[in-house]
């Protein structure tokens, strides 16, 4: 079961000159790796730049807000929505075969019900729509949920007939969740006092 629980290394260090230099020694770490990679239909992998603030060790503390961390954590949803990690789950519609059910069911009304029924939350979906109204506490569960379903596509294929779109059939869970968790920490990290998406 994923929890999502504060860091100790923000809430233990009292000094902001040492909790500055951690920050950019940190930054500097998560700028120094070799590649990212993108993950689209194509999976492009891009270089991480090493930008101006982070060359000179300038970069200055700064906490992200719950605003942010919002819009944040959506673009790394669609990220891994466009990317097929959630198709097990939310299932899709194929030209050829109609509507294809996920673990979640089939269209926006099933999926509605599944999280209503998984979370006892309502308002949840579809997240593009309802991020904007989510506390804390919900979004940290949406967090912890998706994890939970969040599955890495092994044969990926484009359906071209009538620009149908990218299609799986077999997905690795624990590949998802690795990936997935490690996206999120990236952010996480920088929210109020620090947190952590644990497995």
């Amino acid at each position: 079961m994923p929890t999502i629980h504060i860091t100790g290394y923000t809430t233990s260090i009292r000094s902001p000159t040492t909790l500055s230099l951690l920050r950019i020694l940190h930054t500097r770490k998560t700028l120094y790796k070799t590649s990212i990679k993108k993950v689209c239909g194509g999976g492009v992998v891009m270089d991480k730049r090493n930008y101006y603030a982070a060359r000179k060790g300038i970069l200055k503390p700064m906490s992200m807000n719950f605003q942010l961390l919002k819009k944040v954590f959506l673009r790394i949803y669609r990220e891994f929505e466009d990317s097929l990690h959630f198709q097990k789950a939310t299932g899709y519609y194929c030209v050829d075969s109609g509507q294809i059910r996920g673990l979640w069911g089939s269209g926006d009304s099933d999926v509605e019900a599944f999280i209503y029924l998984e979370l006892g939350m309502d308002d949840i979906w579809p997240i593009e729509k309802k991020i904007g109204n989510y506390d804390e506490p919900t979004l940290f569960t949406v967090i912890e949920f998706f994890y939970d379903y969040v599955s890495e596509p092994l044969d990926k294929w484009y359906h071209s007939w009538d620009n149908c779109g990218w299609h799986s059939s077999e997905y690795d869970r624990e590949k998802g969740r690795e990936k997935y968790r490690m996206g999120i920490n990236e952010i996480l990290k920088d929210y109020g006092p620090g947190y952590e998406l644990s497995t």
